[in-house]
């Protein structure tokens, strides 16, 4: 047995490693290792043959957390009486301490100063999707936000279709493999919504696209799915929707946004957060300003529905950029039909969607219209539409009664819902 193991790298986990004269090998493992107020914390196991005998998510530099876990795993190793013999609950202890005591050093041992001359011919961004200014910088990440309901889906959809296939459909783009991890949506809502962008950009309807589908679970949760997802595919873009999902605590806090955007970054991909405006404000992402610390790009989405209200005229704009210009107006049009749904992609011209090329936010119709097209379903009670975009109740009820764009679909308990009248709910 070795005395003084080294610090050994299996993916995310550093591990010490001892091996026995009987053939058994015991490996004192870490990930996550991170400093709290309290001290060292991380997730740590021990385990025999390659199979666990303790773990918990603990606090390292305390002598009574490694006394309870060698405790957890010694009570696998008594079974085994040869093993017992030679690794004794205090010879265990040894282990855990002198690998709890090394660990900052091994993880964060490679985060250090050096010499870095100038470099003029690689300094600035590529960009791989968008015109100048872009919308979206190779080994960057960026933010996509607007109010709920405004597209945002149906445009980190359109985005990584674009980057997948590489077609210039509708912006200048450089070919990427991409994913899309789903937090909000059920996965034949968007396997329809895939479907129908495929055919409206020209493509085959059945063109795949990898996602990772995890409603009604947080960011927190797919954390290890989402590197083998990258893994599997070989994934250069990843485009997650959304932030709000994230699971890592108030989006307010500036250790949240930070958490997610370390996370996110960890991946070793271009990322894409699709992201909530604030209700009074829609000129940045809901939350931390950490938020707008971690992009490397911002982008705001505002919407305008057609008079005819088949058509949803979408719009881009840069309002924020790392070593990039800021600005510019990306707007397109989405065609909808009552029976086949999205239809058509298509540029679009400023003149025809005159609020977004003014930058006004949604009207109350367009955003509660806007909010019920991207609901699976399509209709909604008054105090859960005004809920959602952030609306007085008072105001929401008004519309929905008195304007011809909406009817009522019936009852859902004591809740009259309402859906848009031309994609009513037979």
């Amino acid at each position: 047995m070795n005395n003084l193991p080294q610090y050994e790298r299996d993916g995310d986990w550093y591990f010490h490693k001892y091996e026995f004269e009987t053939g058994t090998v015991v490996r004192i493992m870490a990930r996550e290792v991170r400093r709290e107020r309290s001290g060292g914390h991380g997730a740590l196991a021990i385990e025999r043959n390659g199979k666990p005998l303790a773990w918990s998510n603990m606090n390292f530099e305390r002598d009574e957390d490694r006394t309870r876990l060698v405790n957890s795993a010694y009570k696998h190793i008594e079974k085994e009486e040869v093993d017992a013999q030679l690794l004794t609950k205090q010879a265990l202890k040894g282990m855990l301490d002198a690998f709890a005591f090394g660990l900052f050093a091994a993880t964060l041992g490679d985060i250090s100063g050096e010499m870095m001359a100038g470099d003029e011919e690689g300094a600035r961004p590529m960009t791989i999707l968008g015109d100048d200014p872009g919308l979206v910088v190779d080994h960057g990440s960026t933010l996509l936000f607007a109010p709920p309901g405004g597209a945002k889906s149906y445009t980190g959809v359109i985005m990584g279709v674009s980057m997948d296939a590489g077609t210039d459909f509708l912006w200048p783009v450089q070919q990427r493999r991409v994913g899309y991890v789903n937090l909000e949506r059920s996965a034949p809502s968007m396997r329809y919504r895939l479907a129908t962008v495929n055919k409206a950009m020209g493509l085959d309807p059945k063109r795949p696209l990898p996602f990772l589908n995890a409603r009604g679970r947080g960011l927190v949760d797919v954390r290890d799915g989402m590197r083998r997802f990258v893994e599997k595919y070989e994934l250069e873009v990843l485009i997650l929707d959304s932030i709000s999902r994230s699971g890592l605590g108030k989006l307010n806090e500036d250790s949240t946004a930070n958490a997610i955007a370390d996370l996110m970054n960890a991946q070793g991909c271009t990322w894409i957060g699709l992201a909530h405006a604030p209700r009074a404000d829609d000129s940045h992402v809901f939350g931390s300003v950490m938020f707008e610390a971690a992009q490397d790009v911002g982008v705001k989405l505002m919407t305008q529905r057609a008079n005819d209200g088949m058509t949803l005229g979408v719009g881009l704009t840069v309002t924020q950029a790392n070593d990039l210009p800021t600005g510019g107006l990306s707007i397109f049009a989405l065609d909808f039909d009552r029976e086949r749904g999205l239809i058509r992609i298509r540029r679009s011209k400023a003149s025809e969607f005159p609020e977004i090329a003014a930058g006004k936010s949604m009207s109350l119709p367009n955003e509660i219209e806007s909010y019920l097209l991207n609901l699976p379903g399509g209709r909604d009670a008054a105090p859960d539409i005004a809920a959602a975009i952030g609306r007085d109740r008072g105001n929401v009820s008004r519309v929905l009664n008195q304007s011809d764009r909406f009817v009522m679909t019936g009852k859902e308990g004591r809740k009259t819902l309402f859906a848009v009248r031309h994609n009513e709910v037979e």
